[in-house]
This record gives C-alpha cells, structure tokens and sequence, in this order.
C-alpha cells in the first residue's frame, strides 16, 4: 500500500460543502424565523411584533431588515468556513510528514 498526500484540489469539496450548508442554514433559518406565519407567537408570548418588517438600505436599495440580517449571516459563516480551511490545510501540513515518517518506518 503506498502512501498518497492529498491532491492540490483538497479544498474544492470542502468549500463547496460550506457554502452550500451555510446558504441552506441561512434561507431556511431566516425563512422561519423571521415568516409571517409565524408571528402569532409573538401576540401569544405579549410581545411586540418581531418579525422586523422595517426597511433599511443595503448597498444603495430598499431592503428589509431580516435580509441585511440573512447577508451578515450568510457572510459571517463563508468567512469561518475559509478560517476552518486554512486551520485544516495547516494541520495537514504539519501532520503529513509525520504520517509519511511513520508508515514509511512501518514498511
């Protein structure tokens, strides 16, 4: 069995897996949480209305809040998920030659 380090494109399925989990976590989430439907547990609990109806201005448009809120969200996740692949791919780096030392000394 010979010993193979990762290909140079070790990070494409990674990414790709981040950024799909982080956009389905923030459509779904703030789809939910921030639905009309759901307002009436706001009545029910004697709060205010939280669904933050309010407008605001996002990069020179009209927006609802909930959705500069979806954005920092989504944004905020991309950039831990390319912190958390760095910290991978320098973990790798460290570890490899190492593994590499140790089965070649198996063999």
């Amino acid at each position: 069995m010979r010993f193979q380090p990762p290909r140079k494109s070790w990070w494409r399925a990674l990414l790709a897996a981040a950024v799909c989990g982080s956009c389905l976590d923030t459509i779904l989430f703030f789809s939910i949480a921030f639905a009309p439907l759901f307002s009436f547990i706001d009545t029910f609990a004697h709060a205010g209305n939280g669904s933050i109806s309010g407008q605001t201005q996002l990069f020179g448009f009209a927006a609802p809040i909930w959705f500069s809120l979806a954005l920092g969200d989504f944004w905020v996740k991309l950039a831990m998920a390319f912190a958390m692949l760095l910290l991978y791919r320098a973990a790798l780096a460290w570890l490899i030659p190492s593994l590499y030392r140790l089965h070649k000394a198996s063999s």
